[in-house]
């Protein structure tokens, strides 16, 4: 799909300005648009015909959300259990902002484990 999106050029029509977040603020608007009902994934041709002032005005005008790792930090203890198909005993540290300050993860009768990319967090 983004493949076809990337050629057609009703796409370079919507804005004069192609920049980093383009991309993503245009799938935000068809995404908008499958979800009240006014689109399908499955016909884009007909979300560009019948909404183009619609994606224009949303690609010109909507933030991109940039946070999603801040909020799907939480996800950890599922997928930690999930890789070792054993129960998991789970201590998450917050700071001020309820960021993760320390991830420790210990598989019950296990030693300590933490998260591989954030060892600073142990």
């Amino acid at each position: 799909m983004c493949r076809r999106l990337a050629e057609d050029p009703r796409v370079g029509g919507l804005t004069p300005d192609l920049a980093w977040d383009f991309p993503l603020r245009l799938l935000g608007g068809l995404h908008y648009l499958v979800l009240r009902g006014d689109a399908s994934w499955d016909d884009l041709d007909a979300a560009f015909d019948e909404h183009t002032p619609f994606l224009a005005r949303w690609t010109a005008e909507q933030d991109v959300q940039t946070n999603e790792v801040q909020r799907s930090w939480a996800l950890l203890p599922g997928f930690l259990v999930a890789s070792d198909e054993r129960p998991l005993d789970l201590l998450v540290e917050l700071d001020h902002d309820m960021q993760p300050r320390q991830i420790v993860g210990r598989p019950v009768g296990g030693e300590p484990r933490v998260h591989p990319d954030r060892p600073d967090l142990a």
